[in-house]
């Protein structure tokens, strides 16, 4: 089968809107794929050469073709570059391929929380004081009685940063307190309703028993499958945005 002839593109007159320029870079070669202007079996120019004509950096055009090759529209093939994908074959048509890069990412915080908060509760449950359990008590209490979403979320993300504490190891506090900004996102996305609000509460309650039993393999699952809740409760609403749909 011929190869599709090589498209002329004017790379150093595309606009770059979005404020970051790998996501720039991002729209604009996503659209020129939708168009057809970069049709499938069109070999993307090399990063240097495509970052040098649309006067961004390289690791910005990398970002940007990591994140088209994420969504199927883009295949790195040995030897002959980064070539287009059709997007109409199917393919790329995974939860992944729907979501705006903000909405990937948050995905991608909850594989964060997943790696990172269960071992910390297991430590914590080996650590804790009568302190620390007093101020986890009290902040399920808290939560028991407060009914507005975002209090509900201020006072989740202050749980947690309890546990971190509870380890008593300054370097895991800072990690906690470093990715706080990206988990309340998470936070946000998970509490909208009661119903829900009221799963992660007793999610709380299971891993707080745990610790005040000093069973870290019963904190640790208890963490997991709170996590794993959160994000069942998140996917399908990033499922809903993708067919044009927002949540209530």
């Amino acid at each position: 089968m011929a190869r599709p002839a090589q498209p002329e593109v004017d790379w150093s007159s595309l606009p770059l809107r979005a404020a970051k320029r790998s996501d720039a870079v991002y729209d604009v070669l996503e659209q020129l794929i939708a168009t057809r202007q970069l049709p499938p079996g069109a070999r993307l120019p090399p990063e240097r050469e495509l970052a040098l004509q649309l006067g961004v950096s390289r690791n910005s055009v990398r970002e940007a073709v990591h994140e088209l090759e994420l969504k199927r529209l883009v295949e790195r093939r040995s030897g002959r570059g980064t070539m287009v994908l059709d997007p109409r074959s199917g393919a790329h048509r995974t939860l992944l391929s729907q979501l705006a890069p903000e909405e990937r990412d948050l995905l991608e915080i909850m594989d964060f929380r997943l790696a990172i908060e269960p071992p910390i509760a297991g430590l914590a449950a080996e650590r804790t004081t009568r302190g620390g359990l007093t101020r986890l008590a009290r902040l399920l209490d808290e939560m028991d009685d407060e009914s507005n979403a975002t209090r509900v979320a201020e006072l989740d993300h202050r749980f947690h940063a309890a546990i971190a504490g509870a380890t008593h190891n300054r370097l895991l506090v800072r990690l906690h307190e470093v990715s706080s900004e990206w988990l309340r996102q998470s936070r946000r996305e998970a509490l909208q309703s009661r119903r829900r609000r009221a799963a992660s509460l007793d999610g709380h309650r299971r891993i707080y028993e745990a610790i005040k039993a000093g069973d870290r393999d019963g904190a640790h699952a208890a963490m997991a499958e709170h996590i794993q809740q959160v994000r069942s409760i998140i996917e399908p609403q990033l499922a809903d945005r993708g067919d044009g749909h927002r949540p209530a």
